[in-house]
């Protein structure tokens, strides 16, 4: 569809505003409580996660032709606009971010909404990120890496290879890789690795993220 052209319908969204020209510099400028805001933003990125977890299953399961096609997709960059949006609101809420490291981690996620959150929240406190979109992938990005990846986060519904398989061979090659498992459901113990970790879908990515990372990177 061209820009411009009058259809008679009426968008899904309207173009987002840059934030920091209504936020304050500093939360000392203003009387609002940053525990209230971070509350709120804990909340609200979990919302957004399944809006974006929705729109992108939703696209996988029609084609481009597809009526409801184009409207779907303006959603799901709607949603990955809303997300960088939250993530400069709260940097200005909060100050600079604790849970610094400068560690090397993979990410391995087959949803490009999941990965894109992942990264730029990774990547805010200090990590340098790689990303896969699927389990081989992942495996040729390890094979060219020549420095050390220090952890894995490999989502566990991936296609053909799954996140447990991915986990099993990665370790297999790079021994001192800290594996991490990611998924909505519990994980399937008799197929996850010793020593390795579980992140729950939405609420460890959404809230608690830089946190868990920081932890298990200075587990001994």
């Amino acid at each position: 569809m061209q820009s411009g052209e009058d259809t008679g319908e009426k968008p899904l969204y309207v173009d987002l505003v840059e934030i920091a020209e209504f936020a304050p510099a500093s939360s000392r400028a203003t009387d609002l409580d940053a525990a209230v805001l971070r509350s709120f933003l804990n909340g609200f990125n979990n919302l957004l996660y399944v809006l974006l977890k929705n729109s992108n299953d939703a696209l996988k399961l029609m084609t481009s032709g597809h009526v409801a096609y184009d409207q779907i997709k303006q959603i799901a960059v709607a949603g990955d606009q809303l997300a960088a949006a939250a993530k400069r609101l709260q940097d200005l809420v909060e100050g600079a971010p604790g849970f610094r490291g400068t560690a090397t981690i993979l990410v391995a996620d087959d949803e490009p909404s999941v990965r894109g959150l992942l990264q730029a929240t990774l990547r805010q406190y200090g990590y340098t990120v790689l990303e896969a979109s699927s389990g081989h992938e992942a495996l040729a990005v390890c094979s060219a890496y020549p420095g050390r990846i220090h952890l894995a986060l490999a989502d566990v519904a991936m296609e053909p290879m799954d996140g447990y398989e991915l986990v099993r061979k990665l370790l297999l090659a790079r021994p001192d890789t800290k594996g991490v498992y990611m998924s909505g459901n519990y994980p399937n113990h008799a197929r996850t690795m010793p020593g390795t970790e579980f992140l729950m879908k939405p609420h460890d990515l959404a809230q608690d993220l830089p946190q868990r990372i920081w932890q298990i990177l200075n587990r001994p």
